[in-house]
Protein backbone atom coordinates (compact mmCIF):
# COMPACT_ATOMS: atom_id res chain seq x y z
CA UNK A 1 0.00 0.00 0.00
CA UNK A 2 2.96 2.47 0.67
CA UNK A 3 4.50 1.62 -2.08
CA UNK A 4 1.12 2.26 -4.09
CA UNK A 5 0.94 5.46 -2.46
CA UNK A 6 4.27 6.58 -3.19
CA UNK A 7 3.71 6.19 -6.75
CA UNK A 8 0.38 7.79 -7.33
CA UNK A 9 1.78 10.87 -5.33
CA UNK A 10 5.17 11.02 -7.12
CA UNK A 11 3.97 13.42 -10.16
CA UNK A 12 2.36 15.86 -8.04
CA UNK A 13 5.96 15.53 -5.74
CA UNK A 14 7.99 16.04 -8.94
CA UNK A 15 5.45 18.98 -10.46
CA UNK A 16 5.18 21.01 -6.79
CA UNK A 17 8.30 20.11 -5.09
CA UNK A 18 9.50 24.04 -5.52
CA UNK A 19 6.58 25.16 -3.76
CA UNK A 20 6.07 22.17 -0.87
CA UNK A 21 10.30 22.99 -0.02
CA UNK A 22 9.29 27.02 0.16
CA UNK A 23 6.27 25.80 2.88
CA UNK A 24 8.05 23.66 4.70
CA UNK A 25 11.18 25.28 4.64
CA UNK A 26 9.91 28.79 4.28
CA UNK A 27 12.13 30.70 6.18
CA UNK A 28 15.39 29.15 5.64
CA UNK A 29 14.42 29.07 1.57
CA UNK A 30 13.19 33.17 1.62
CA UNK A 31 16.84 34.03 3.57
CA UNK A 32 19.04 31.27 1.11
CA UNK A 33 17.21 32.75 -1.78
CA UNK A 34 18.31 36.25 -0.41
CA UNK A 35 21.60 35.30 0.14
CA UNK A 36 21.83 34.00 -3.52
CA UNK A 37 20.92 37.65 -4.81
CA UNK A 38 22.72 39.33 -2.94
CA UNK A 39 26.19 37.10 -3.66
CA UNK A 40 24.86 37.72 -7.18
CA UNK A 41 24.20 41.13 -6.92
CA UNK A 42 27.69 41.86 -5.09
CA UNK A 43 29.58 40.23 -7.93
CA UNK A 44 27.62 41.83 -10.99
CA UNK A 45 27.11 45.89 -9.23
CA UNK A 46 29.77 46.60 -11.22
CA UNK A 47 29.76 44.48 -14.81
CA UNK A 48 28.66 46.70 -17.68
CA UNK A 49 28.08 45.79 -21.22
CA UNK A 50 28.52 41.97 -20.05
CA UNK A 51 26.86 38.70 -21.48
CA UNK A 52 24.32 36.53 -19.33
CA UNK A 53 25.35 33.55 -19.52
CA UNK A 54 22.42 30.52 -18.38
CA UNK A 55 23.33 27.34 -18.01
CA UNK A 56 27.32 26.04 -17.81
CA UNK A 57 26.70 22.23 -19.16
CA UNK A 58 29.40 21.39 -21.63
CA UNK A 59 28.02 23.58 -24.14
CA UNK A 60 27.48 26.74 -21.59
CA UNK A 61 31.41 25.85 -20.52
CA UNK A 62 32.67 25.78 -24.13
CA UNK A 63 30.99 29.56 -24.67
CA UNK A 64 32.30 31.07 -21.27
CA UNK A 65 35.86 29.33 -22.51
CA UNK A 66 35.57 31.66 -25.62
CA UNK A 67 34.46 34.67 -23.84
CA UNK A 68 37.63 34.20 -21.16
CA UNK A 69 39.51 34.42 -24.00
CA UNK A 70 38.00 36.79 -25.59
CA UNK A 71 38.65 38.78 -22.28
CA UNK A 72 34.97 39.95 -22.16
CA UNK A 73 33.15 40.06 -18.95
CA UNK A 74 30.70 37.61 -18.15
CA UNK A 75 28.09 36.05 -15.38
CA UNK A 76 26.85 32.59 -15.39
CA UNK A 77 23.55 31.37 -13.81
CA UNK A 78 23.04 27.51 -13.49
CA UNK A 79 20.72 25.20 -11.32
CA UNK A 80 22.91 22.86 -10.72
CA UNK A 81 24.30 23.03 -7.13
CA UNK A 82 27.22 20.44 -7.45
CA UNK A 83 28.57 22.27 -11.16
CA UNK A 84 28.18 25.62 -9.24
CA UNK A 85 30.32 24.44 -6.14
CA UNK A 86 32.76 23.34 -8.39
CA UNK A 87 32.89 26.01 -10.67
CA UNK A 88 32.89 29.18 -8.24
CA UNK A 89 35.44 27.49 -6.09
CA UNK A 90 37.38 26.88 -9.07
CA UNK A 91 37.36 31.15 -8.74
CA UNK A 92 34.37 30.96 -12.63
CA UNK A 93 31.65 33.68 -12.24
CA UNK A 94 29.42 30.71 -11.82
CA UNK A 95 26.05 31.24 -9.82
CA UNK A 96 23.36 29.38 -8.55
CA UNK A 97 20.30 31.08 -9.64
CA UNK A 98 16.86 30.64 -11.85
CA UNK A 99 17.41 32.47 -14.62
CA UNK A 100 13.48 33.03 -15.57
CA UNK A 101 12.97 34.67 -11.47
CA UNK A 102 12.91 38.50 -12.04
CA UNK A 103 15.10 39.13 -9.16
CA UNK A 104 18.21 36.81 -10.34
CA UNK A 105 18.15 38.87 -13.86
CA UNK A 106 17.93 41.82 -11.89
CA UNK A 107 20.66 40.92 -9.29
CA UNK A 108 22.87 40.11 -12.99
CA UNK A 109 22.45 43.86 -13.65
CA UNK A 110 20.20 42.18 -17.03
CA UNK A 111 19.58 46.15 -18.36
CA UNK A 112 23.18 46.82 -18.65
CA UNK A 113 24.13 43.41 -20.19
CA UNK A 114 25.23 42.97 -24.00
CA UNK A 115 23.84 39.90 -24.64
CA UNK A 116 22.00 36.81 -23.25
CA UNK A 117 22.61 33.10 -24.56
CA UNK A 118 20.56 30.28 -23.15
CA UNK A 119 23.12 27.17 -23.57
CA UNK A 120 20.66 24.21 -22.17
CA UNK A 121 18.03 22.46 -24.01
CA UNK A 122 14.84 22.31 -21.55
CA UNK A 123 12.50 24.42 -24.36
CA UNK A 124 9.57 25.45 -21.47
CA UNK A 125 12.89 26.21 -19.30
CA UNK A 126 14.04 28.90 -22.37
CA UNK A 127 10.30 29.95 -22.70
CA UNK A 128 10.34 31.60 -19.53
CA UNK A 129 13.54 32.98 -18.99
CA UNK A 130 12.95 34.94 -22.71
CA UNK A 131 9.61 35.87 -21.20
CA UNK A 132 11.40 37.39 -18.10
CA UNK A 133 14.00 39.00 -20.18
CA UNK A 134 11.42 40.72 -22.30
CA UNK A 135 9.61 42.09 -19.63
CA UNK A 136 12.97 43.88 -18.31
CA UNK A 137 14.99 44.71 -21.36
CA UNK A 138 13.26 44.69 -24.67
CA UNK A 139 16.30 45.53 -26.56
CA UNK A 140 19.37 42.94 -25.06
CA UNK A 141 19.84 40.49 -27.97
CA UNK A 142 19.37 36.52 -26.91
CA UNK A 143 20.79 33.88 -28.54
CA UNK A 144 19.13 30.64 -27.82
CA UNK A 145 20.72 27.11 -28.43
CA UNK A 146 18.31 24.55 -29.19
CA UNK A 147 18.40 20.07 -30.12
CA UNK A 148 16.75 20.70 -33.21
CA UNK A 149 14.23 23.46 -34.72
CA UNK A 150 10.83 22.19 -33.08
CA UNK A 151 10.30 24.87 -31.79
CA UNK A 152 11.97 27.91 -33.89
CA UNK A 153 8.50 30.36 -34.34
CA UNK A 154 7.54 30.03 -30.87
CA UNK A 155 11.10 30.93 -29.57
CA UNK A 156 11.38 33.98 -32.21
CA UNK A 157 7.91 35.42 -31.28
CA UNK A 158 8.67 35.10 -27.84
CA UNK A 159 11.54 37.44 -28.04
CA UNK A 160 15.09 35.46 -28.72
CA UNK A 161 17.24 36.94 -31.29
CA UNK A 162 18.80 33.82 -32.99
CA UNK A 163 18.24 30.24 -32.50
CA UNK A 164 20.82 28.12 -33.34
CA UNK A 165 20.08 23.94 -33.57
CA UNK A 166 22.64 21.71 -32.09
CA UNK A 167 20.92 19.15 -35.69
CA UNK A 168 21.40 21.80 -38.14
CA UNK A 169 25.39 23.58 -37.00
CA UNK A 170 26.40 20.43 -36.33
CA UNK A 171 25.85 19.55 -39.89
CA UNK A 172 26.54 22.91 -41.56
CA UNK A 173 30.31 22.12 -39.47
CA UNK A 174 30.56 18.58 -40.96
CA UNK A 175 29.71 20.04 -44.96
CA UNK A 176 32.50 23.38 -44.03
CA UNK A 177 35.15 20.76 -43.30
CA UNK A 178 34.16 18.52 -46.08
CA UNK A 179 34.09 21.58 -48.67
CA UNK A 180 37.32 22.58 -47.72
CA UNK A 181 39.05 19.22 -47.62
CA UNK A 182 37.78 19.14 -51.17
CA UNK A 183 39.46 22.23 -52.21
CA UNK A 184 36.63 24.93 -52.08
CA UNK A 185 38.20 28.72 -51.52
CA UNK A 186 37.68 29.51 -47.78
CA UNK A 187 35.77 32.48 -48.46
CA UNK A 188 33.09 30.66 -50.58
CA UNK A 189 32.39 28.36 -47.75
CA UNK A 190 32.34 31.21 -45.19
CA UNK A 191 29.84 32.84 -47.18
CA UNK A 192 27.64 29.47 -48.05
CA UNK A 193 27.65 28.76 -44.29
CA UNK A 194 26.73 32.66 -43.72
CA UNK A 195 23.79 32.72 -46.32
CA UNK A 196 22.37 29.59 -44.60
CA UNK A 197 22.14 30.79 -40.92
CA UNK A 198 21.24 34.12 -42.41
CA UNK A 199 17.63 32.41 -44.18
CA UNK A 200 17.23 30.63 -40.68
CA UNK A 201 18.45 26.89 -42.29
CA UNK A 202 15.54 27.31 -44.42
CA UNK A 203 17.71 24.88 -47.07
CA UNK A 204 18.54 22.27 -44.11
CA UNK A 205 14.42 21.94 -43.27
CA UNK A 206 12.96 19.15 -45.34
CA UNK A 207 14.52 15.71 -45.49
CA UNK A 208 14.02 12.29 -47.82
CA UNK A 209 12.32 10.23 -45.16
CA UNK A 210 13.68 6.22 -44.13
CA UNK A 211 12.06 3.37 -43.62
CA UNK A 212 13.45 3.97 -39.37
CA UNK A 213 11.95 7.26 -39.59
CA UNK A 214 8.91 8.15 -37.47
CA UNK A 215 6.44 10.45 -39.25
CA UNK A 216 5.06 11.97 -36.24
CA UNK A 217 8.40 12.36 -34.80
CA UNK A 218 9.54 13.70 -38.08
CA UNK A 219 6.89 15.77 -38.34
CA UNK A 220 7.70 17.45 -34.69
CA UNK A 221 11.42 17.92 -35.24
CA UNK A 222 11.68 18.87 -38.86
CA UNK A 223 9.98 21.25 -40.97
CA UNK A 224 9.22 18.52 -43.31
CA UNK A 225 9.78 16.31 -45.98
CA UNK A 226 11.22 15.79 -49.35
CA UNK A 227 9.61 13.54 -51.62
CA UNK A 228 9.02 12.44 -55.61
CA UNK A 229 5.46 11.97 -56.99
CA UNK A 230 5.59 9.97 -60.33
CA UNK A 231 3.51 11.10 -62.93
CA UNK A 232 1.99 8.06 -65.52
CA UNK A 233 -0.79 6.65 -66.89
CA UNK A 234 -3.88 8.77 -66.68
CA UNK A 235 -3.15 11.37 -63.61
CA UNK A 236 -4.55 14.80 -63.90
CA UNK A 237 -1.28 16.70 -64.08
CA UNK A 238 -0.11 15.24 -67.54
CA UNK A 239 0.16 18.48 -70.12
CA UNK A 240 -0.71 21.01 -67.32
CA UNK A 241 1.50 23.29 -66.58
CA UNK A 242 3.45 23.88 -63.36
CA UNK A 243 2.10 27.80 -62.45
CA UNK A 244 -1.69 25.97 -63.88
CA UNK A 245 -1.41 23.33 -61.19
CA UNK A 246 -0.74 25.92 -58.71
CA UNK A 247 0.74 23.73 -56.38
CA UNK A 248 2.01 26.25 -53.83
CA UNK A 249 -1.59 26.71 -52.64
CA UNK A 250 -0.90 23.18 -50.88
CA UNK A 251 1.81 24.65 -49.24
CA UNK A 252 4.31 22.40 -51.05
CA UNK A 253 7.24 23.76 -52.91
CA UNK A 254 8.15 21.71 -56.31
CA UNK A 255 11.90 21.73 -55.53
CA UNK A 256 13.06 19.68 -58.98
CA UNK A 257 11.40 18.08 -62.10
CA UNK A 258 13.60 14.24 -63.16
CA UNK A 259 12.70 13.52 -66.66
CA UNK A 260 14.75 10.60 -67.59
CA UNK A 261 17.92 10.85 -66.15
CA UNK A 262 18.12 14.95 -65.93
CA UNK A 263 16.59 16.57 -62.75
CA UNK A 264 15.87 20.37 -63.77
CA UNK A 265 16.04 22.05 -60.01
CA UNK A 266 13.70 24.90 -59.57
CA UNK A 267 11.60 24.58 -62.80
CA UNK A 268 9.80 27.67 -64.36
CA UNK A 269 5.96 27.95 -63.88
CA UNK A 270 6.06 27.38 -68.03
CA UNK A 271 7.18 23.57 -67.76
CA UNK A 272 4.83 21.31 -68.90
CA UNK A 273 4.31 17.94 -67.41
CA UNK A 274 5.22 15.00 -69.41
CA UNK A 275 4.05 11.07 -68.51
CA UNK A 276 6.84 9.65 -66.53
CA UNK A 277 8.59 12.57 -65.24
CA UNK A 278 8.84 12.64 -61.08
CA UNK A 279 7.91 16.05 -59.56
CA UNK A 280 10.06 16.33 -56.31
CA UNK A 281 7.78 18.46 -53.43
CA UNK A 282 8.78 19.49 -49.98
CA UNK A 283 6.59 20.38 -47.33
CA UNK A 284 4.61 18.90 -44.25
CA UNK A 285 3.62 15.42 -44.99
CA UNK A 286 -0.11 15.70 -44.97
CA UNK A 287 0.04 19.00 -47.38
CA UNK A 288 2.58 16.88 -49.45
CA UNK A 289 -0.17 13.79 -49.50
CA UNK A 290 -3.15 16.35 -50.90
CA UNK A 291 -1.14 17.89 -53.09
CA UNK A 292 -0.07 14.42 -54.66
CA UNK A 293 -4.17 13.17 -54.40
CA UNK A 294 -4.22 16.39 -56.73
CA UNK A 295 -1.53 15.53 -59.15
CA UNK A 296 -3.28 12.40 -59.41
CA UNK A 297 -7.34 13.16 -59.47
CA UNK A 298 -7.11 16.98 -59.62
Amino acid sequence: TAAVLSMSLAPFMIKFNGKITKFIHKDSYSNNHQGIENTIIEESKYLSDHVILCGFGRVGQTVERFLHKANHPFVVLDMDIKRVHEAHNAGEAVYYGDAAKQSILMAAEINKAKVMIITFSDFHATLKIIKTTRRLNKDIPILVRTLDDSHLNELFEEGATEVIPDTFESSIMLASHLLLMIGQPPSRVLRQTRQIRQDRYKILENFYPGEDDNPMEQHQVMKGIIHSVLVEGSMYAIGHRLEDLDLESYNVKVEAIKRGHVRGENPSGETRIRDDDHIVLSGLIEDIERAEKYLITG
